[in-house]
């Protein structure tokens, strides 16, 4: 159990937790104490938020963290960084670096010497070779053509020449990668039930 002391306005203060954490401290786990003076001294509490200041005027606030709560919520804080940025690809284009979710990707289109991503509402072109691009991608996207790379979770159907993706849009298939494509849709289909 997450325990909370909080000392000066903390009925505003167990307010905002409360709207903050929800059912967080519905369901218990988590103990606000509130009141005018600082808890007993032999006790411990997790987080211990601290008003200092005359009645009226700009109020600084303390903040005090158990050091081994501090580190739990470093490491998963840590934890969610890490996989966010799994979740991500980093493109260099047009001397800007953008963060994009894979998920957004419809196709990566090879045009010249750039690699042109097409995204649920935008494009973004960028200097590259669709080997790197497929590379960067990785799983659940297929080479579907030398110069098509397809999100397998955007495609509508396909027949041989051609794949149709959710959107409308229509993209070549080299009839070369028909079986191949076939088969990595089957795959992909079959861990996830929901694209259908």
């Amino acid at each position: 159990m997450l325990q909370i002391a909080v000392c000066e306005d903390g009925e505003a203060v167990e307010e905002y937790f409360k709207t903050r954490t929800g059912e967080y401290v519905k369901s218990g786990n988590c103990m606000l104490e509130s009141g005018e003076l600082l808890p007993d001294e032999g006790r411990e509490f997790d987080i211990l938020i601290v008003k200092h200041a005359e009645r009226g005027t700009n109020a600084d606030v303390t903040v005090r963290i158990r050091k081994e709560l501090l580190e739990e919520l470093l490491s998963k804080a840590e934890e969610r960084i890490a996989h966010r940025k799994k979740e991500t690809v980093l493109v260099r284009a047009g001397g800007s670096c953008y963060r994009i979710d894979p998920g957004r990707i419809l196709y990566a289109e090879n045009v010249g010497r750039k690699v042109v991503l097409h995204l649920k509402n935008s494009q973004l072109a960028y200097y590259a070779k669709m080997r790197e691009t497929e590379e960067l991608l990785g799983e659940g996207f297929f080479r579907c053509h030398r110069g098509y790379l397809v999100n397998l979770a955007a495609v509508e159907r396909y027949e041989a020449g051609s794949i149709v993706l959710k959107n409308g849009e229509t993209i070549l298939m080299a009839k070369s990668r028909y079986n191949a494509f076939s088969a990595a849709y089957e795959r992909f289909s079959g861990r996830n039930r929901s694209v259908r």
